[in-house]
């Protein structure tokens, strides 16, 4: 079995775009971004009468682009942004509910630098998380009253703020986030069963030690749209996916496993990865009161 360290090496699609802004060497990192073959995906998932999609964007920026929106922090040191970073966008619609959330991470460390979610319908909410050294430091927004639903998020009324601390003192490490983890785990270096890699996730106020392995190679069937610089085709036939276990274990002994969530799902998850194209095929997981769960792929948009 083998865990990941740092390899020192840069992504070549990085490389240009600091050479293109004239900046110096690029940071060491387990992640490479030239690993993942897409760019976006579209996912969803049904069971009885419910049914959820998600579509995933992936670019990436310059530091100096995202600047002006990272928010500073009264408390902690907030994680400082590369010279490029990593932009993953979720839009989620099902439930009765609509989120659209913005991720910023290190590409090369997968450590999160900014999240925020605009959640519609239902259940309105305005959150961004900044990420620092000694925790997560949220700014919320609300509609204090059902007239102000209809109101951009700018003008609820109902504004709290606050420095939600790492349950783990002495933390040595990245922490990322849980919407960033289909990206880092096709980015790892987790070729064939026996890799595995180890990163703490923040997730519904806990952290968590993430290990993805690879556990197995598995013939599935798939049946989706691939899009590509050449044009678009339906991809039908088997698949010999490799298959990655991702599991959340809390820090906080007192913590409920289950905290830990990625697109919705709980507990010790399965995502199928297409060893070629390193894109996400199938997500097994559990939802509470509904219970196993498949997200699968529907279409993909390759680089």
């Amino acid at each position: 079995m083998r865990t990941l360290t740092a390899s020192g090496r840069a992504p070549a699609a990085l490389l240009a775009l600091l050479l293109a802004g004239g900046a110096s060497a690029a940071q060491a990192g387990p992640y490479d971004a030239d690993r993942p073959g897409w760019r976006s995906l579209e996912l969803s998932a049904a069971k009885f009468l419910l049914r959820a999609n998600t579509r995933v964007e992936v670019r990436l920026q310059s530091s100096a682009q995202i600047a002006d929106s990272l928010r500073d922090t009264p408390v902690g040191r907030p994680v400082p942004p590369p010279e490029v970073v990593l932009e993953l966008t979720h839009s989620t619609t099902g439930l009765g509910r609509e989120s659209l959330t913005t991720l910023w991470l290190d590409p090369w460390t997968g450590a999160a630098l900014q999240r925020t979610q605009q959640d519609s319908g239902s259940d309105p909410r305005l959150r961004t998380y900044r990420f620092t050294d000694i925790g997560a430091y949220h700014y919320t927004r609300w509609p204090a009253t059902p007239a102000e639903q209809a109101l951009p998020p700018a003008q609820w009324s109902r504004i709290e703020e606050g420095l939600r601390k790492y349950d783990a003192p002495g933390l040595v490490g990245p922490v990322t986030e849980p919407n960033g983890l289909l990206w880092l785990a096709a980015a790892a270096e987790l070729l064939k069963p026996g890799d595995q890699v180890q990163i703490h996730a923040y997730s519904r106020r806990h952290l968590h030690r993430v290990t993805i392995e690879a556990t197995a190679w598995r013939s599935i069937r798939v049946d989706h749209e691939e899009r590509s610089p050449g044009g678009s085709q339906r991809r039908r036939g088997t698949v010999q996916a490799l298959v990655l276990r991702i599991r959340g274990s809390p820090l906080d002994p007192a913590a409920d496993a289950e905290d830990f969530e990625l697109l919705g799902l709980r507990g010790d998850l399965e995502l199928l990865l297409d060893p070629r194209t390193r894109v996400p095929l199938e997500l097994h997981g559990r939802v509470r009161v509904v219970g196993q769960l498949t997200v699968r792929l529907n279409r993909v948009t390759l680089r």
